[in-house]
């Protein structure tokens, strides 16, 4: 199967006003037909080389204005669009033949201002992130659908369970179980740095809020279920590829739901998800003599959407281990002090010691925020998935 790229794109820019405001643009745009290949030994309707196309588009917009002499502002859009089939783990590939599509948009914008005032200087930074992804389905020309007796798709597996093995990643035939699935999010980011320079210091500050706004829904098994077949060699005599022939020894099905918690967030009543950051951070240069440096400073981080300290938990799980259903609670101590010094031993500028010393703090995945509520939510919101053999 013949593999195409088309890319196309352009950049322009230049003066509005001279010496006073300028502008850039730029676009570029891909296309793409690949192709995967496929091997179910015993199918040859599902073995062979299927495409797998790819559309991807970018654009930049920017603004930047000389206010003053010293006063600068600009503002910035960036636009990222890309939809295409997914490939490996239950997309399609190898063994696996239950395609399905991404998309992902996203448009970023941004405006900052910089204003020095004597031996001040002060930064002003805003951004608006918005983002979605879907997964959907999709059909791949010629690659058959396996439907039941009524005409309805079935997702079919050899083994049970199939799509959520994800460590022997048996084959799986027909829909996929990942979509329908969308993911929204909205970051709304605030940021001010400022410094100062008096004797041999030099003293800079900050504050940065970072409002994050989340909306996750997903079906399990939501376009069909799976169902599992008993694939061994006595049963190949029988059937053959006749994929529908084969015995049926258990079945996987949703239960038509989605939403991952309760919380309402960007316009829909469940499935949101709520943090908003705060960092500030205050640190000094200071040149102690003309061979050593010496940097000192604090940061703190408050991160509350990392916990639920608002989800009730029942009295039943100190039954399992005592404090289990004590509610979590959110880390406000995250201070984080360093020292960093620069030395030069011999006062020639060709050798120079470094050395430094602090405390970090790392953020945790916020999905695993988002999942812990999924296990208490009231019947009626949440997607689940049952087994029945």
């Amino acid at each position: 199967m013949p593999f195409d790229r088309e890319q196309a794109g352009f950049s322009l820019g230049g003066p509005f006003l001279r010496d006073k405001l300028f502008w850039y643009a730029s676009y570029e745009g891909n296309n793409q037909d690949g192709a995967v290949a496929t091997q179910i030994g015993g199918f040859p309707q599902f073995t062979g080389t299927w495409p797998v196309p790819f559309d991807e588009r970018m654009a930049m917009a920017r603004l930047d204005r000389n206010i003053t002499r010293d006063v600068r502002a600009f503002a910035r859009f960036t636009h990222n669009f890309n939809d295409g089939v997914a490939t490996g783990r239950l997309g399609i590939g190898g063994t696996q033949v239950t395609p399905f599509a991404s998309l992902n948009n996203t448009n970023q914008t941004a405006a900052g201002l910089d204003v020095p005032t004597g031996r001040f200087t002060h930064s002003f930074r805003f951004g608006y992130l918005n983002f979605n992804n879907i997964l959907h389905e999709t059909q791949i020309p010629g690659l058959p659908l396996i439907t039941d007796s009524t005409g309805r798709p079935v997702l079919v597996s050899f083994t049970p369970m199939g799509a959520l093995d994800a460590v022997n990643r048996p084959p799986l035939i027909s829909i996929s179980n990942m979509p329908p699935m969308r993911l929204f999010q909205d970051n709304f980011e605030s940021r001010y740095d400022g410094g100062v320079s008096f004797g041999r210091h030099t003293l800079r500050w900050g504050v940065l809020v970072n409002v994050i706004r989340m909306n996750w829904f997903k079906i399990p098994f939501g376009l069909s279920p799976e169902i599992d077949i008993a694939f061994h060699a006595a049963n190949e005599v029988i059937c053959g590829s006749n994929l529908m022939c084969y015995p049926v020894t258990s079945a996987v099905i949703g239960n038509g739901l989605g939403y991952l918690t309760e919380v309402p967030t960007l316009g829909f009543p469940y499935g949101g998800a709520k943090n908003t950051r705060e960092d500030w951070y205050v640190v000094d240069s200071w040149r102690a003599n003309p061979r050593l440096n010496i940097n000192f400073g604090l940061r703190y981080a408050y991160d509350p959407g990392q916990s639920n300290p608002d989800l009730k938990k029942p009295a039943l799980l100190d039954q399992f281990m005592p404090g289990l259903a004590r509610s979590d609670r959110r880390d406000k101590n995250n201070f984080a002090p360093h020292l960093g010094i620069a030395w030069d031993p011999t006062g020639s500028g060709k050798w120079m010691v470094r050395a430094g010393a602090g405390m970090f703090y790392d953020t945790y995945v916020f999905n695993a925020t988002i999942f812990a509520r999924r296990e208490f939510l009231p019947r009626g919101i949440a997607g689940a998935r049952a087994f029945l053999p």
